[in-house]
């Protein structure tokens, strides 16, 4: 008996429950996708709750993380605005003991809406 990952939508395509179903036991595809309470749709591992199937993509689309970020429709993964987030530099790198890289750049939504021409704020501890 195999069994498949489906994904419960609802009335805007949102991934609201994943649930694991007998594929012997689930019968016609067109029978469940009929179901009152929503829709499902197979889905791949990678697939969770928030994401929205798009149905010109015929894809699932991950929760967009920032207003401003567009989507790659070849990659199906959302980028900034303004591109990749900097490379660190050797002054800017900060370790520990271990060597773990403590330093980073992560996007801040008001200071790109404030200036649309920065968005990546590097943090140091």
């Amino acid at each position: 008996m195999s069994s498949a990952k489906y994904a419960k939508l609802n009335s805007d395509n949102e991934v609201i429950q994943v649930i694991v179903l007998n594929e012997d036991e689930v019968g016609d595809m067109a029978t469940l996708t009929q179901l009152t309470l929503g829709k499902l749709k197979k889905i791949a591992n990678n697939v969770g709750i928030g994401y929205v199937f798009d149905t010109t993509l015929n894809e699932f689309v991950p929760p967009k993380p920032f207003p401003s970020w567009v989507l790659n429709n070849t990659t199906l993964e959302w980028e900034s605005p303004l591109g990749a987030a900097p490379e660190l530099t050797d002054v800017e790198t900060v370790t520990n003991d271990d060597g773990y890289v403590l330093s980073g750049y992560r996007w801040d939504e008001d200071t790109y809406q404030a200036d649309n021409t920065t968005g990546w704020i590097l943090e140091t501890p």
